[in-house]
């Protein structure tokens, strides 16, 4: 936690007024297994890579369990970055959780090349908890309270270094570490906005809507502008992964944030187009606090402070631990009123349910069913449904609707020496479900219908042919034997 040794916060600066940047030139290069020197560790050496990113490499230190040593490379070691580090130790930062530069770290030939830091735990929250399937393998043990917790350590740390006059910039959670234990580290600090060091990177769904767009170097973010962010990982951590502005059917990201097109209800259930899967029931399962809260930043674009989101949660948790609102991580139902924990009666698991839905089976002589397993049954029923239609035909109520004789010109799809066209195809779907005894005889009397149509067609057309024959024939013997009596 935050110690009172810290010293006065930096300076709050709105304009960037740095210098041209520069690369710095070194004469070694440094990697694992070499030395490298500090001011108050004095000389320490690399161990392993322990990861990489674009900026630098992260590698342990040989002997020391508590630090870590981030190089950075060469093309990405500027003048720029030198002064900030140098500028972030000038102030001891301590607050557990926040990696923060505890010194510089030094080639041979004393040149600066990086810096020690504490070194986390934990794996980051984007990877281990943002998708249900892998959130609920990595925690089998949390419930919502858990994650309500969570979300409160974040507003610790975020209103510490906002007391400090530090702006994160980039909030993403990447930037977060989560242990199986609910402690959170936030990593990668040398990126956050310092005075007159601007963040120079950024996340569309964590930028406030009148940013969108703009250059994240071009202009120094505000509190207020992180106000935003800061809410949108709120509801990220309690929505486990789904962001605010996700709809169904809505525009992209950035569009829906600049427009403040959020798809959640605050008061009665409207219409809704928020995206299918649990996260209704979850919201549904909220506190009235926590809905407006919501509301009021990603609708009426009013933020709430640290302190008042602090407040919030809490009264939540309350809630959550009175037995008022659900402490399932993904509720498997609207919010209940008179909720009860039950087991249910065919998987033996055990949920939240409506005591009297749970009397109400009892006094019938049912079992409960939670509703996992009632939204299997559901599949089961559709499934078993389905199966039984590819065994029945439903009989057309006019086959020539569909079958017509067709003859010369492009020819869609051939059966039995007759050709169809236009709803050829549903003709043909229809004969491939044939496979009951009813379906076989119908299909036989209609083909041998069909068979029996165009024999008598080509018989009238044969005598039609007969007849005109004749009658051609009747009046050229008339004219022959006028002509010759004359």
């Amino acid at each position: 936690m935050y110690q009172p040794a810290n010293p006065s916060p930096f300076r709050l600066v709105s304009t960037a007024s740095l210098s041209k940047d520069i690369i710095l030139k070194t004469r070694s290069v440094t990697g694992a297994g070499d030395s490298i020197n500090t001011t108050k560790f004095g000389t320490m050496t690399l161990g392993k890579s322990i990861s990489a990113g674009g900026e630098g490499t992260i590698y342990q230190l040989a002997g020391n369990k508590e630090y870590v040593c981030k190089i950075y490379h060469h093309d990405k070691l500027t003048m720029h970055r030198k002064q900030k580090i140098e500028l972030m130790l000038s102030k001891e930062i301590l607050f557990n959780g926040i990696c923060w530069p505890v010194d510089v770290a030094l080639n041979k030939q004393g040149e600066f090349i990086g810096y020690i830091m504490p070194m986390a735990a934990g794996r980051p929250m984007q990877t281990c908890m943002f998708i249900k399937p892998i959130l609920l393998k990595n925690f089998p043990r949390w419930n919502r309270g858990d994650l309500v917790k969570i979300a409160s350590s974040f507003l610790d740390k975020m209103a510490f270094l906002h007391s400090m006059n530090i702006i994160v910039g980039d909030i993403n959670p990447l930037n977060v570490l989560v242990e199986e234990s609910g402690k959170i580290w936030f990593v990668d600090t040398d990126s956050y906005q310092i005075e007159n060091f601007s963040c120079t990177v950024g996340t569309v769904n964590y930028t406030a809507p009148e940013i969108q767009g703009k250059d994240y170097a071009s202009f120094m973010r505000t509190k207020e502008h992180e106000l935003f962010a800061v809410a949108t990982m709120l509801f990220m951590i309690l929505l486990p992964g789904k962001p605010p502005y996700s709809q169904q059917g809505g525009e992209s990201q950035s569009d829906n944030i600049k427009k403040q097109n959020f798809s959640y209800w605050c008061d009665s259930r409207p219409e809704t187009s928020a995206p299918e899967g649990p996260w209704i029931l979850i919201w549904a399962n909220f506190t009235r606090k926590i809905k407006e809260a919501f509301c009021s930043t990603f609708k009426l674009n009013k933020r709430l402070s640290i302190i008042e989101w602090q407040g919030v949660l809490n009264g939540y948790l309350w809630a959550i631990n009175k037995g008022y609102n659900s402490n399932e991580l993904f509720p498997m139902s609207m919010k209940i009123k008179d909720p009860i924990q039950a087991d249910c009666g065919n998987c033996g698991a055990t949920t939240t349910a409506s005591r009297q839905w749970v009397e109400k089976m009892s006094n019938q002589g049912k079992d409960f069913i939670c509703g996992d397993c009632l939204k299997r049954f559901k599949l089961e029923k559709l499934a078993k449904t389905s199966q039984q239609n590819k065994a029945t035909i439903s009989i057309p109520a006019s086959v020539s609707s569909y079958k017509t004789l067709y003859r010369g010109g492009n020819k869609p799809q051939a059966s039995g020496g007759m050709y169809y066209k236009n709803n050829s195809s549903t003709y043909q779907s229809h004969r491939k479900r044939k496979t009951s005894l009813g379906a076989k005889v119908f299909w036989f009397i209609s083909d041998t219908f069909d068979l029996i149509k165009r024999l008598v067609s080509m018989i009238f057309r044969i005598i039609g042919k007969l007849l005109a024959i004749a009658v051609v024939v009747y009046f050229v013997a008339i004219i022959f034997s006028i002509l010759i009596k004359h």
